[in-house]
């Protein structure tokens, strides 16, 4: 299971920096990346060792697991980056997370 984590913090920076940087073209890439380890070290853990466990039902799980990354990484992007506005951040959180969250589903099911 750790070794599972692993892969999926590295394959969720992976695909997801990209689209964060696109979103925040005049911040310093590098601090996008930053703030983009940061949350996510902050919202996979919760996503794997916190929901997987407590939610039978895998679509439950999934939804609810989605939706608090989202909306978490979103608010931490709108807290850091505000000159950018909510909806930048709303939008580059949910094209991140859709992306890392389909590449997840193909991994589980393929």
């Amino acid at each position: 299971m750790q070794t599972d984590f692993l892969q999926a913090l590295i394959l969720t920076n992976l695909l997801e920096a990209p689209i964060y940087v696109l979103f925040y073209p005049k911040r310093a890439w590098q601090q996008v990346i930053l703030l983009m380890l940061a949350f996510n070290l902050l919202t996979l853990p919760f996503v794997w060792f916190v929901f997987y466990p407590l939610i039978e039902d895998y679509s439950t799980y999934f939804v609810v697991a989605e939706s608090f990354a989202f909306l978490v990484e979103a608010g931490i992007l709108w807290l850091v980056f505000r000159r950018e506005g909510w909806q930048n951040a709303l939008l580059a959180s949910a094209a991140a997370n859709a992306l890392s969250a389909g590449a997840g589903l193909l991994a589980a099911f393929v």
